[in-house]
C-alpha cells in the first residue's frame, strides 16, 4: 500500500516543483510514483468548481478519494495543492488513512510567493482580477498546519536539497520502531536532512548493541590491543547501510573508509560502539555515535546511550537537545566559575597520574569517573564542568559528535591548549588531548595548563 504526500502551501511555495523532483529521486531509487496535482485534477474534473470556501472544501475531497483510488498502484502518490484548510487537510487525512498519510508543509511567506508569482496569478489578484485568491482575499485565508509531519522553507534552500529532506524522512520513518514516535519530530527547523538518516541509524544501532549485551558476547582485540566485540562490528554495519543513503563518505573507528572523503564537502565520522571497555565490562555507560562534517567542521551531532534509552541531538546553529522518554528538551551548560566547586569527570579506564595531578594543581575537589561521551554530555547538560584528558591517543570519532552537541549547548570543546580542533583531516589523532568546559572556565583551565607543562 503506497504512501500519500500531500503538500500543502501558498500558490508559488514550490509545492509541483518539489514533488517532480522528489518523484525523480524516488524512481531512481526504484520507487513507482504518480503526481496526482491538485491544479491539474481541479481543471481536468472539477471546473466547474470556484474558489468558495464549500467549493474548495469539496474539490478537496474529490481529490482525496481520487488519491485514495490511486495509492494500492504505486508505492508513493504525490499530491502538490494548496488545500488551504485545517479542516480539509483533516478529512483528506481521514479519507486516505493516518498510516498512509504524510503532511508536507511548505512553508514559504506571503511576500516570497508574491515575488515569485510564477503564474502571475499574485498580480492579477492584486489587482482585482481574481476574487477569493487564496491568501490574498480576506475571505480565503491560508491555515498554516499546526503539526505538519515536516515543514520545508524553500526560500533558501535548493530543490535538491529539499527533497533529500522529504526522502531522508520517508526512509527513516519507514524504519522507525513505533517506540521511538517523537524522534523524528525535532524541536527545531532541520537544516540538513542526513539528521534524519543519523537518527535512525543511532536508534536501530542501539537496539542490536542491547540485544548483543545481554549475551555471553565474545572480546578480540586489534591492532594496539584495543578491544573489539561484536557489537561494534554489528553496530557499524547497521549505521552504514542507512548513512550511506546520503552519498557522503563515511570515517569510522571500524575502518573501511568509504570514497575520497578528504576532498568531499561533506563526510561522516562514526563511533559504532564508544566505550567498549565499559561494555565489556558491564558498567553501563557505553554510546552510539555519528555526525557530520562540512568544511572540517561538525555541523550534526548525534549520540545514543543505549542503556538509558536517552538520544542527545545537536544541528549547527539551532541549539543542543535531548530526548528522554519520549520527549526533548533543551540542553545547557551551567555558569560555574569556581574550579573549587566545580565537578571535573574523567575515564574510567585510561585516567592517567598526570592528569590526576592536573586536578589537583586545579583545586577541583569534585571528580567523578564516567564512561564513553558521558563525560562531554555531563558538560552539555549542566552536571558537571570540565572533561579533559592530555593523551594523544583519542582520535576524531572519539569526539566529533560531542563536538557538535558541547558547542551549541553553549560549553566549548578544544584542545588541551585552547586551538580549535579540525575534523576530516588525513590525520585522525587529537595529538594535544581534548578539554570540555561550561566555557565559563576554558580559558582559565587553559592558562593553568601551560603553566602546569
Amino acid at each position: 500500500m503506497g504512501k500519500v504526500i500531500w503538500f500543502t502551501g501558498l500558490s508559488g511555495s514550490g509545492k509541483t516543483t518539489l514533488s517532480i523532483e522528489l518523484r525523480n529521486k524516488l524512481e531512481r531509487s526504484g520507487k513507482t510514483v504518480e503526481i496526482l496535482d491538485g491544479d491539474v485534477i481541479r481543471e481536468k474534473l472539477h471546473k466547474t468548481l470556484g474558489f468558495s470556501r464549500e467549493d474548495i472544501k469539496e474539490n478537496n475531497q474529490l481529490i482525496a478519494k481520487i488519491v485514495n483510488e490511486n495509492k494500492e498502484r504505486f508505492d508513493f502518490v504525490l499530491v502538490p495543492i494548496i488545500s488551504p484548510y485545517r479542516e480539509d487537510r483533516a478529512i483528506a487525512k481521514s479519507i486516505i488513512g493516518k498510516k498512509n498519510f504524510i503532511e508536507l508543509y511548505l512553508d514559504v511567506s506571503l511576500n516570497e510567493c508574491i515575488r515569485r508569482d510564477v503564474k502571475g496569478l499574485y498580480k492579477k489578484a492584486l489587482a482585482g482580477e481574481i476574487n477569493n485568491f487564496i491568501g490574498i482575499a480576506e475571505s480565503n485565508p491560508y491555515e498554516i498546519p499546526q503539526k505538519p509531519d515536516l515543514k520545508i522553507d524553500t526560500t533558501n534552500q535548493s530543490i535538491e536539497n529539499s527533497a533529500n529532506k522529504v526522502l531522508f524522512y520517508i526512509v527513516s520513518n519507514k524504519l522507525m520502531n513505533l517506540k521511538y514516535d517523537e524522534a523524528l519530530n525535532l524541536p527545531f527547523e532541520v537544516n540538513y536532512p542526513e539528521i534524519y538518516l543519523s537518527i535512525v541509524s543511532a536508534l536501530k544501532a542501539g537496539e542490536k548493541v542491547m540485544a548483543i549485551y545481554n549475551t555471553d558476547f565474545n572480546v578480540d582485540f586489534k591492532d594496539g590491543n584495543e578491544p573489539l566485540t561484536e557489537a561494534d562490528l554489528a553496530s557499524d554495519t547497521i549505521i552504514k547501510e542507512i548513512i550511506n543513503l546520503s552519498g557522503h563518505p563515511v570515517l569510522s573507528e571500524e575502518g573501511d573508509e568509504t570514497g575520497d572523503r578528504l576532498n568531499n564537502e561533506y563526510s561522516w565520522i562514526i563511533d559504532p560502539l564508544d566505550g567498549t571497555s565499559d561494555f565489556i565490562s558491564k558498567t553501563n555507560e557505553f554510546t552510539i555515535m555519528i555526525s557530520l562534517v562540512r568544511k572540517n567542521r561538525p555541523i550534526l551531532g548525534v549520540i545514543y546511550h543505549p542503556v538509558g534509552d536517552t538520544l542527545y541531538l545537536a544541528q549547527d546553529g539551532t541549539g543542543a537537545f535531548k530526548l528522554k522518554d519520549n520527549q526533548w528538551s533543551r540542553m545547557n551548560v551551567n555558569n560555574k566559575f569556581d574550579l573549587t566547586t566545580c565537578q571535573a569527570v574523567g575515564s574510567r579506564h585510561h585516567l592517567s597520574e598526570q592528569e590526576k595531578e592536573i586536578i589537583t594543581q586545579l583545586g577541583i575537589f569534585d571528580f567523578k569517573q564516567r564512561g564513553s561521551s558521558l563525560k562531554s554530555m555531563d558538560v552539555s547538560s549542566g552536571k558537571a564542568e570540565i572533561y579533559f584528558t592530555t593523551t594523544n591517543k583519542i582520535k576524531q570519532w572519539d569526539t566529533c559528535a560531542s563536538y557538535c552537541i558541547v558547542k551549541e549547548a553553549g560549553g566549548k570543546m578544544t584542545d588541551m591548549f585552547g586551538n580549535e580542533l579540525k575534523y576530516n583531516t588525513e590525520f585522525v589523532h587529537h595529538e594535544n588531548g581534548i578539554l570540555v568546559t561550561n566555557g565559563r572556565i576554558h580559558d582559565l583551565i587553559v592558562e593553568k595548563y601551560k603553566e602546569f607543562t
